[in-house]
C-alpha cells in the first residue's frame, strides 16, 4: 500500500485480526523478505521480521580486524642473525646523562625491528553477531512447542488454540524466570567474589562501566568508588543472609 509517499509492507494481521505493527519505507524495492512471526513472551503483538536490500555503501561496516603477530610462522634464524649484527647489542654504548628509559629504548629497538621484519602478521575479524543465550533443554523444548502452537493458531484462528498458546507463553516466561533465579542464587551461595563480578559484567549491556545506582535511601550513586562500595555491601548482605 502506498500513501503519503511511503510504502507499507505488512499485509497480514499482527494482533488478532488487525494490522497494528507497520513497516514503512519510501523505497518499494528495499524490502527483501518480511514475515509475521510468533509473539514475544506474553505480548499479544506478533513479531515482524524483515530483511532489507542495501547497496554496498549502505551496509553496516564490519567490525575492525585485530592484527596479531603469527609467531608460529616466524623466521627465528633471521631474527637471531639480525640481533647478532646489531651494533648496539654487540657492543653496548651508553652516553653520559642518559636515563634508564632511554637506555631501554636503545636495547628494545633492534628486538622490535626483528619482530617487524621476520614475524608475519594475521588479521582476526571479531564477529559482531551476538551468540544466542544458552537455555537448558526443558526450556528449549517449551519454546519450540510455543512456536508450534503459534503456527496452529495462525492457521485456525480459533479461541481454543489462542488460549493454549497464551497459557504456554506464560509457562515459558515462568520457566525462564525460575532458571535465571536459580543461576543467580547459585552465584550468591558460592560466596565467590570473582564469580559474582564475572556474572555482573556478563549482564552489562555497556562494557565501559556501571551505570548510576540507587541506594537504600533512594540516593542516586554516580561516583565509581561509591558504586563499588554499594555493590560490595549488597553482595556480602546476600552472603550473610542466605
Amino acid at each position: 500500500m502506498y500513501i503519503y509517499g511511503l510504502y507499507e509492507f505488512v499485509d497480514v494481521p499482527t494482533r488478532d485480526d488487525h494490522i497494528l505493527d507497520l513497516v514503512l519505507s519510501s523505497d518499494h524495492n528495499i524490502m527483501s523478505e518480511l514475515q509475521v512471526a510468533e509473539t514475544f513472551s506474553t505480548s499479544d503483538h506478533c513479531n515482524v521480521k524483515f530483511s532489507l536490500i542495501l547497496g554496498h555503501d549502505e551496509n553496516c561496516t564490519s567490525p575492525p580486524a585485530a592484527v596479531y603477530y603469527d609467531y608460529e610462522r616466524a623466521d627465528y634464524d633471521s631474527i637471531v642473525l639480525h640481533l647478532l649484527n646489531d651494533s648496539f647489542l654487540s657492543s653496548p654504548r651508553y652516553d653520559q646523562g642518559e636515563t634508564a628509559d632511554q637506555v631501554w629504548d636503545k636495547f628494545i629497538k633492534p628486538l622490535n625491528e626483528g619482530v617487524q621484519l621476520y614475524v608475519p602478521v594475521k588479521s582476526v575479524h571479531a564477529s559482531s553477531a551476538k551468540k544466542p543465550k544458552w537455555r537448558p533443554r526443558h526450556i528449549r523444548r517449551a519454546v519450540s512447542k510455543k512456536r508450534h502452537l503459534w503456527r496452529l493458531y495462525r492457521k485456525s484462528r480459533s479461541l481454543a488454540d489462542k488460549s493454549r498458546y497464551q497459557e504456554l507463553c506464560a509457562c515459558v516466561k515462568k520457566l525462564v524466570y525460575d532458571y535465571d533465579k536459580q543461576v543467580e542464587q547459585s552465584v550468591i551461595n558460592s560466596a565467590n567474589l570473582g564469580r559474582f563480578y564475572r556474572y555482573v559484567n556478563g549482564k552489562l549491556s555497556c562494557k565501559s562501566g556501571v551505570g548510576p545506582l540507587k541506594s537504600s535511601s533512594n540516593k542516586i550513586i554516580v561516583s565509581d568508588v561509591e558504586k563499588a562500595e554499594l555493590l560490595n555491601n549488597y553482595y556480602w548482605q546476600c552472603v550473610y543472609h542466605r
